[in-house]
């Protein structure tokens, strides 16, 4: 008996060791690479991460007079008129701006934080794959692959947003899951769902949908007892709705009732999909104006009927979200499903996911294997349902624009499916067809996954960050910037403004015949910026023009014929727009004597224009 307890502890010490040291080896090389980007690596996506920081810079300026709101607005004065947005909670700026409270400014540790919560979300996801499966080996290859998933999982490490991502949805589900399960739930499953709630509402609204809606199917389809059913689920409505109700009250108490009575209308009219159908609104440009009266930002979006969110997610998994996750993920997918629903519906063990016969017992035995059905169907039937809840926005941040979520779907059956396999080709009883036949499919998905991985890290356009350092050395100075203001304003105490995609070169043209280079249609949102500093364009002046090509990928569409061809090189599908805006750019700034260059990388330049004002003002 003592050897037996010496064992089972020495097994649940590799269980917990071994993910550990995964996951720090994977946050050190996140932090190596980081490191060379200033801690705001862009292969993905960093402006969220900006915006954190331009939160933190606005904490300095005026501490919490817009009870902690969001402000776009990037002139360097106190008294000057926000821009402020309601509609999302961004946790990376409120940790950054508890970081700016206790004095700590330092990019570089609130960074850390980010950190460590994706390492957080990566343990989660291994101890849910272990929970479900019984099986620490699935766990550790659910974690592996995750961890080499490098466009969807690992590019999004330093997200100041994006990186809460897996520790909200995953920590929420797995306290979930284990409180419906367990005989004795403990206090520490209450407060992880109260916790993770709350980290899933500050991501967004439709984030906390996706988790929300993912541990509701959790409790239906995986509650050992009616009564701890009943219980999380109180809990879980609780807790939802308290973290709701003080979102509301900071809206209210900056803002005031009545416009928060018909800011929630609206936006829940506008993005939840069956909401227009039932309550009509006013024109989207009386909307408009009703937010300018308000100083608020309103991101542009419409009521989108079902029938477009149902064309949009089939054109966008298509031509997207399958080719990026590729053929082995897809076939993943779809065995996870028809496996999951065999044994529910059913009551069929498919033989590669339980073997009656094994002379190797395997620990995923048939009430695991039901349990892991379980958790996956109410993992797809949660995410599908919010999909189609937020539907326009959510297949323009999860599906367009490819922040994770969806490439869950298709790792952890895959992860089931390379364990499983193997255990199939080491089990002496098995005969050498199904040997084979394993050992084939075990080969097939880690050769797809690794091309895959290389395909797509090759048809990414990492976005330079290359002229933060030079911000940060003048600090003083004004800016104009060829993307949004709030990147520069983040590093700046003086003002910023941003560009439009398109006007650069109309820019450089009026600065050539000594013209005044900039109209209001060049500028964007500058109603943001405080009055006194653009009623009169002429009185726009910035010291610098920060310039790098916008980032195109989002409007990518990639004409991928992944059943025609199993592979394409995804280098075939770069967008090239960047390098040749850059080159194009480039070339007219040299050829104009009126230009000064302050600094210069591969793809980014700064100019320095006071020369030109001085130049004007001699006019």
């Amino acid at each position: 008996m003592q050897l037996n307890g010496y064992i089972s502890t020495l097994e649940s010490r590799i269980s917990l060791f071994i993910p550990l040291i995964i996951i720090s080896i994977i946050l050190a090389g996140i932090l190596l690479n980081a490191s060379k980007n200033s801690f705001v690596p862009c292969m993905q996506d960093c402006g969220e991460t900006f915006y954190a920081e331009h939160s933190a810079a606005n904490f300095n300026l005026y501490g919490s007079k817009y009870g902690l709101l969001e402000d776009n607005s990037t002139g360097p004065d106190i008294d000057r008129k926000p821009f402020l947005y309601t509609h999302n909670v961004n946790i990376g700026s409120l940790i950054f701006i508890a970081f700016q409270a206790l004095g700590v400014s330092s990019l570089f540790a609130k960074q850390l934080v980010t950190l460590l919560a994706f390492g957080l979300g990566l343990f989660y996801i291994y101890r849910i794959t272990h929970y479900i499966t019984n099986q620490y080996l699935i766990g550790i290859t659910a974690l592996l692959l995750f961890a080499s998933e490098i466009t969807l999982v690992l590019a999004f490490g330093l997200n100041a947003l994006r990186g809460w991502h897996w520790l909200g949805l995953f920590g929420l589900a797995f306290h979930v899951i284990r409180y419906v399960r367990e005989c004795n739930p403990t206090y520490h499953d209450k407060l992880g769902i109260f916790l993770f709630s709350f980290i899933s509402f500050c991501i967004g609204y439709e984030f906390l949908a996706f988790s929300g809606l993912v541990s509701l199917f959790i409790i239906l389809f995986c509650s050992k007892k009616l009564i701890y059913g009943i219980q999380t689920l109180t809990w879980l409505i609780a807790s939802v709705l308290i973290i709701f109700s003080l979102r509301q009250l900071q809206v209210i108490y900056v803002l005031g009732f009545e416009f928060w009575c018909l800011d929630l209308f609206y936006s829940a009219t506008i993005k939840l999909t069956f909401m227009s159908n039932f309550f009509s609104i006013p024109p989207l440009s009386e909307i408009d104006n009703f937010y300018a009266i308000h100083n608020v930002s309103r991101p542009g979006s419409s009521p989108a009927p079902l029938s477009q969110v149902w064309l949009g997610i089939m054109h966008m998994l298509k031509d997207v979200t399958l080719p990026t996750a590729g053929l082995g993920s897809t076939i993943s997918i779809f065995a996870g499903i028809i496996f999951s629903v065999s044994i529910l519906c059913l009551r069929i063990n498919p033989p590669i996911l339980f073997n009656r016969q094994s002379s190797i017992k395997s620990d995923l035995n048939e009430n695991y294997t039901k349990l892991a059905s379980q958790f996956y169907i109410a993992l797809l039937l949660g995410i599908t349902f919010a999909m189609f809840l937020f539907g326009g926005l959510s297949i323009s941040i999860y599906m367009k624009h490819e922040f994770p979520m969806l490439i869950c779907l298709f790792l952890i059956p895959k992860s089931i499916f390379i364990i499983q396999s193997l255990t199939y080709f080491l089990d002496p009883s098995t005969t050498k067809k199904i040997k084979v036949i394993a050992a084939a499919l075990v080969i097939f998905i880690i050769v797809d996954h690794v091309i895959t991985q290389i395909e797509n890290v090759r048809a990414i356009h990492p976005m330079s960050v290359g002229w933060i350092p030079t911000i940060q050395k003048n600090t003083s100075a004004s800016y104009v910037i060829s993307w949004t203001p709030m990147s520069i304003a983040a590093f700046t105490e003086n003002w910023a403004l941003g560009i439009k995609q398109g006007a650069e070169l109309r820019i450089l043209d009026r600065i050539k015949r000594n013209e005044y280079p900039f109209t209001f249609e060049d500028l964007i949102t500058p109603d943001q910026q405080d009055t006194r500093v653009i009623s009169d364009i002429s009185s726009i002046r910035p010291d610098f023009w920060v310039y790098f090509p916008f980032d195109d990928r989002g409007d990518l569409h990639r004409d991928w014929p992944w059943l025609s061809a199993i592979y394409k090189f995804k280098s075939e599908l770069k967008n090239d727009k960047n390098e040749e805006a850059f080159n194009n750019f480039s070339e007219a700034v040299i050829a104009n004597p009126s230009l000064a260059i302050a600094s210069q990388g591969k793809d980014y330049m700064i100019i320095d224009l006071r020369p030109i004002w001085s130049h004007l003002g001699k006019q």
